[in-house]
């Protein structure tokens, strides 16, 4: 089995014994961080809220004896996290559940009380000591986010896929300001290593890439330029490639407004690059305008994303942004962009008429009509006379 296979197949067994394993009422973390993909709970999370955890060793299975037997499967003590007095040097546990494995492989298995007092056994995990010492030491949940920034940052890209890919998700619930303030957690040296494997996730590499250009320096900015022309593999050509969103937030966050001079060409590139990487330079560029502070001139990153109106199937995206980022200098273009064939799409029709909207109410409440106004009160009549009945749906769906 190849390393990724392997890295696949024990990710996806530490999913199933979170499944297996998680008590019933927790919800899901809420997702800070929009660079590290969905957030999900870590391995200290879940231990933390079990009433038994330990580290023990494979010693025997049991095959069923019929049907209705899921067999068994002796463990015995190697160290315990929490737990009760007799689960000690020489205490074995057999849980009715076939796992087969080899002598002496370790396992992590949680148990909770039930109502009648008695320890229900969760789903046994296959650990390394490694795994074991990284869960066992993480902060406690209420230590300081810069603690566990500082921790969770110690095990990315760890030799054991379980410890790298924990360390990763931890960071999907924090803030993207709480991580920029803590640039020390983090090698360029490492980051740029990382980069340049193909064995690295794809789904991790749009956080590396901005965290590069956090505390990366010039070479590490011509590093990223060059990233983002880098055209996708044969294997990939016409797919989305994976971590432009970070390499666009990268750039900026080393460039500043000069990082916008490539983006752009990367937008207006002939031929024009697949809509799904301009999807990804959308999402950057959304990043970038929520958490990019004083490093980003607002101005800028508006000229930026009405360069991909000339996207269609991303056109719905940016107008929904300069929307929101009250940027009314397309409202003439949007409204041709209304009858034109290639922009025929329900979605991106209703987002114009909604910006034109959003134009209405950013009024003041007494004084002269801004033209702006004026503008989007005459471009929806037309739009009215042209579709009546879907700017008729629209209003009614406006807050």
């Amino acid at each position: 089995m190849g390393f990724i296979m392997r890295r696949r197949a024990t990710l996806a067994a530490a999913a199933a014994w979170l499944i297996a394993s998680g008590p019933a009422g927790i919800a899901p973390r809420a997702w800070a961080c929009p660079l590290c993909g969905p957030p999900g709970m870590t391995l200290a999370e879940q231990v933390a809220r079990r009433d038994c955890v330990l580290l023990m060793r494979w010693v025997s299975t049991q095959e069923p004896e019929d049907e209705l037997d899921s067999g068994k499967t002796t463990f015995e003590y190697v160290a315990r996290f929490k737990g009760t007095p007799e689960q000690k040097p020489g205490y074995r546990l057999t849980i009715d559940r076939m796992v087969k494995s080899k002598p002496g492989s370790l396992y992590l298995l949680n148990g909770s009380f039930d109502d009648a007092g008695k320890l229900q056994w969760g789903f046994p995990l296959a650990v390394s000591q490694a795994t074991w010492d990284f869960i066992t030491q993480a902060p406690v949940e209420d230590a300081t986010t810069h603690e566990k920034i500082r921790y969770y940052a110690k095990f990315l890209e760890h030799s054991d896929p379980l410890v790298a890919g924990d360390a990763f998700v931890s960071f999907a619930a924090i803030e993207p300001g709480d991580i920029a303030a803590c640039p020390e957690a983090f090698s360029r040296e490492k980051l740029r290593s990382w980069l340049d494997n193909p064995e690295t996730p794809i789904v991790r590499r749009s956080f590396y890439a901005m965290l590069l250009g956090l505390v990366g320096n010039d070479d590490d900015a011509a590093y990223l330029e060059k990233s983002l022309f880098d055209p996708p593999s044969e294997a990939a050509a016409g797919a989305r490639r994976y971590g432009l969103e970070g390499l666009v937030v990268g750039l900026v966050l080393q460039r500043g407004a000069n990082g916008f001079d490539a983006i752009d060409r990367l937008i207006e590139s002939a031929p024009p690059i697949a809509d799904s990487d301009a999807a990804a330079v959308a999402i950057g560029l959304r990043y970038l305008w929520t958490y990019g502070g004083d490093r980003v001139p607002r101005e800028r990153l508006r000229l930026s994303m009405r360069k991909l109106l000339a996207y269609p199937r991303v056109a719905e995206t940016a107008i929904t942004d300069l929307a929101r980022w009250k940027d009314w200098s397309v409202q003439k273009r949007l409204r041709e962009l209304f009858e034109t064939p290639d922009y025929n799409v329900r979605g991106t029709r209703q987002a114009i008429v909604q910006y034109m909207h959003a134009c209405l109410r950013d009024a003041p409440a007494q004084g002269e009509t801004p033209p702006h106004v004026a503008d989007a009160k005459r471009y929806l009549a037309e739009m009215r006379a042209l579709d009546a009945k879907l700017v008729e749906f629209v209003e009614k769906t406006l807050p």
